[in-house]
This record gives C-alpha cells, sequence and structure tokens, in this order.
C-alpha cells in the first residue's frame, strides 16, 4: 500500500471473532475492487473519495496466486462468534 501521512491513515482491524464469515468470493472482491462495497463502521470520508475507495486496486498488482494466498491467510484469522440468544422471562396466564 502507498505510504500515506499518518493523519490520513485508517486502522482496520483484521481477524478475531465476527457474527458472519466473510465467503471466499466477498474477500476476493474486497481486494480486487475496494470500492464494491465499503466497510461498515467507518465514516465516508475514512474509506472514500468521491466515491472510489482509498484502498489501492490489487487487480493489477497481485499474481493470481498471490491472491488465493492472501485470501486464504485473511479467512484463516476469522472465528465465527457463538450466537446468544435474548433470554425472555415466561409470561403467567
Amino acid at each position: 500500500m502507498p505510504d500515506r501521512p499518518a493523519s490520513d491513515q485508517v486502522v482496520v482491524a483484521l481477524g478475531g471473532k465476527v457474527s458472519q464469515i466473510k465467503t471466499y468470493g466477498e474477500l476476493v472482491t474486497s481486494i480486487i475492487n475496494p470500492s464494491h462495497r465499503f466497510a461498515k463502521g467507518y465514516t465516508p470520508g475514512e474509506v472514500a473519495v468521491e466515491g472510489e475507495s482509498k484502498m489501492t486496486n490489487y487487480n493489477d498488482v497481485m499474481t493470481v496466486s498471490q491472491l488465493i494466498d492472501l485470501v486464504a491467510f485473511l479467512q484463516a484469522h476469522y472465528e465465527i462468534r457463538e450466537y446468544e440468544p435474548t433470554h425472555y422471562p415466561l409470561y403467567g396466564y
């Protein structure tokens, strides 16, 4: 990724516990066409400029083998967070 001034950098957490695992296709699309969908939880100005992602488009930079390795690496670092149901009190009639 190109060097940017520290004030313009956004930290993005990779991996950890998530409620839904990204599919192989979603990860590939995010890497080769980052403007397809922007990350949730960030203001538009943090992730995009005039509708285009600030993330470098790696489509012409990476080989297919590098892309496959990167996606496999990313998928392995996510863990599904178990759903905790809401417990409601029983109604007594």
